[in-house]
């Protein structure tokens, strides 16, 4: 029941389609608002969900995390598409708790996806996230396609969605090059 409680407070009924981004957000960074943003291309709602502990690293408490993603998010102009969910609960999508909540939301008639960049995807990429549909958005400067990514037994179910341009993002990216040079 707490479960289905939670969720009611984060996810508004026309909020169809819904993308998890799981992470340490170790330090909170605008990429991952960038990520987040170019997600919204194909979600109504991306929900950050910060993993609670790491086994690779000392993390900050999760109060500060939390508090400079909202920072950022705040900072966005999609602002209002984006939420963070309870670490408590999501724990950075490695519990069978996220199994629970994927299963409830579909019920409900909800598509329910993973973001996450290209980098994230390696062969130790966890297990429980492999047969929900992802939303994979190609780390800057990459050229390497998304399935080119998926190694061995690694196998992402479809719809797998290629976020590859963005309004303005390749002009910007451009204009940041030619200053430099």
């Amino acid at each position: 029941m707490r479960i289905k409680k939670a969720m009611s407070r984060i996810f508004n009924r026309s909020k169809k389609k819904i993308a998890f981004f799981p992470g340490d957000f170790c330090p909170a960074l605008s990429g991952h608002i960038e990520i987040a943003e170019r997600g919204l291309d194909t979600v109504d709602m991306v929900l950050f969900c910060p993993r609670f502990v790491s086994e690779d690293k000392d993390l900050t408490p999760m109060p500060y995390r939390v508090e400079m993603l909202q920072g950022l998010i705040e900072g966005s102009p999609l602002s209002h598409r984006l939420k963070i969910g309870d670490a408590h609960l999501f724990s950075g999508l490695q519990t069978n708790r996220f199994l629970t909540i994927v299963s409830i939301l579909q019920r409900a008639g909800r598509e329910i996806f993973i973001l996450t960049s290209q980098s994230e995807l390696t062969p130790d990429y966890p297990r429980i996230h492999r047969n929900i549909p992802h939303i994979i958005v190609p780390d800057m400067g990459e050229k390497t396609a998304p399935e080119e990514v998926l190694w061995g037994e690694l196998h992402v179910t479809e719809p797998v969605y290629k976020i590859a341009a963005l309004k303005g993002f390749n002009d910007s990216v451009n204009r940041a090059m030619t200053t430099t040079s």
